[in-house]
């Protein structure tokens, strides 16, 4: 079988609904409306789908005109109505001084295929336009594969692959469990909230912080959800310390000597969100003296990590190349077909997206 065939056959397979709620999914009902709609729309999108979803993208707004390109590439077509995809900022820079020139602008929507957005944020939008995220669609994916790399720490698998390489029948001594561990998540939003689930599930009592408690919901998977000037409070006893927090200037070097010191003698570090929230050296040092019982990270600063860092060969530290999300998991891109299809379809009939994150609505 292909490559092609292979992908194309995950996706049209019998797969599970989405696990996070917060992801939109097309009804019968706008895609039926929408088969009118659409007239003259240009929608312009990253060739990453799988074929069958292409077809099905396409067949959502049949009047509409889909071109397909390449993740990388440096041009847009100028006459684009909806972009979907992370493309270069500097194709969308271009693309926005295309539309400033035009007679009459057409585009309207930049759909993103990731939950993170950062590095969109310094371009200044054109009247009209809307930049949405993949909030929501990420969630089991990231969350398990956090879930799985702590609890490897918790139980030593980390060491026994160790051991196994240089074929040692040993003990790797004392274990973890997390019932009645306490774990802090900071940026608890969509994915957070999936990963307390797992925890919760354990028997974990898990605490969620966020910079503005007010606007998550409450949930049954964390005990409270915290304003994240509080943490000070909650870091000398939690036992697990996982982070979803995102890439800006606030939290840039935010996990450095100070915090890992303040940490639990013995507790866990795991880091699923942005590489230059950690300080490498500190995490390091924190491992070498025994500190911190262990540590996971999916993404590092810089990526890839080069050969030579000192961050490869540290005990007790499980690295990953970045792969949480992405398009690893079937179900994490059915998610992101149908949250363009429904903000595509919103869009052909006139009707607001989901997920907009710029403009920002903060005051």
């Amino acid at each position: 079988m292909t490559t092609s065939e292979t992908r194309e056959n995950m996706t049209t397979s019998t797969a599970p609904a989405p696990v996070s709620a917060h992801v939109p999914t097309s009804t019968p009902h706008a895609q039926q409306t929408a088969q009118t709609a659409g007239e003259g729309m240009h929608i312009v999108a990253v060739d990453r789908f799988y074929p069958a979803d292409r077809q099905m993208m396409e067949a959502s707004i049949p009047a509409a005109r889909f071109t397909w390109l390449a993740p990388k590439s440096e041009h847009l077509p100028a006459d684009a109505t909806a972009v979907v995809g992370n493309f270069p900022v500097a194709a969308v820079q271009e693309l926005f001084t295309a539309q400033s020139h035009a007679s009459a602008p057409r585009l309207q929507l930049i759909q993103l295929l990731s939950a993170g957005y950062y590095k969109y944020m310094n371009l200044a939008l054109p009247q009209g336009v809307v930049i949405t995220n993949a909030s929501g669609a990420y969630d089991q994916a990231v969350s398990e594969h956090a879930f799985a790399q702590l609890l490897a720490l918790m139980k030593n698998l980390d060491q026994y692959a160790d051991l196994q390489r240089k074929h040692r029948w040993q003990s790797a001594g004392e274990v973890r469990s997390l019932v009645g561990a306490t774990v802090v998540v900071l940026g608890y939003g969509h994915i957070g909230e999936a990963f307390a689930r797992l925890c919760t599930a354990m028997g974990a009592k898990v605490f969620g912080f966020r910079r503005n408690p007010a606007h998550s919901a409450n949930s049954a998977a964390v005990a409270q959800v915290v304003a994240m000037d509080s943490l000070a409070e909650y870091l000398p006893s939690a036992d697990v310390v996982m982070s979803f927090l995102p890439s800006n200037p606030q939290t840039v070097g935010f996990f450095d000597e100070s915090f890992f010191s303040a940490m639990k003698q013995g507790s866990y570090f795991v880091n699923a969100g942005r590489g230059d929230a950690v300080d490498s050296a500190a995490l390091q040092a924190s491992l070498r003296a025994g500190h911190l019982a262990g540590a996971a990270l999916d993404v590092t600063n810089p990526e890839p990590l080069p050969a030579d860092s000192t961050l490869w060969d540290t005990p007790r530290l499980i690295i990953s190349p970045h792969v949480a999300g992405g398009w690893h998991l079937p179900q994490s891109v059915v998610n992101l077909r149908n949250l363009t299809m429904t903000n595509l379809t919103h869009l052909a009939l006139g009707e607001p997206v989901e997920n907009v994150v710029l403009p920002s609505s903060r005051a």
